[in-house]
């Protein structure tokens, strides 16, 4: 993405996983793709690493919304390139879809509770016999 962060190039990956073409997302804002509730949060956090010339590479997980309306979690890792005086040329992003990643840990979470109330269970109906 360029300094202003609207797409520059789209690898086949992003296309295929938000579902717009190269040539939809060229020029687009990046930060369009975010869904609007966490938007605000995502722009001041990129303002902030861009004005500070001693940061270079970040990372942060949001979610994304396809082109036929599906929300996806992203890791989203970014090099941002700078010139030698330290002012911002444009952003690499790599996105990672964690969608199922965060699914899955969820089930864990829900079954990881559902034990531990039959332990508890458990241990009270032991401590009544």
């Amino acid at each position: 993405a360029d300094a202003n962060g609207c797409f520059t190039y789209c690898n086949p990956a992003i296309t295929a996983s938000v579902g717009y073409s190269q040539q939809e997302l060229l020029g687009r804002k990046a930060v369009d793709l975010i869904v609007e509730e966490e938007r605000e949060r995502v722009q001041l956090q990129y303002r902030a690493w861009a004005t500070d010339p001693s940061i270079n590479d970040v990372a942060i997980e949001t979610r994304v919304r396809t082109r036929d309306g599906r929300i996806l979690w992203v890791e989203q890792f970014t090099h941002i390139e700078r010139d030698g005086a330290g002012q911002l040329l444009r952003y690499h992003n790599f996105l990672r879809d964690t969608t199922e990643r965060r699914a899955t840990e969820a089930r864990l979470r829900a079954n990881e509770q559902r034990f531990q109330r039959v332990v508890e269970a458990i241990s009270d109906a032991l401590a009544v016999v």
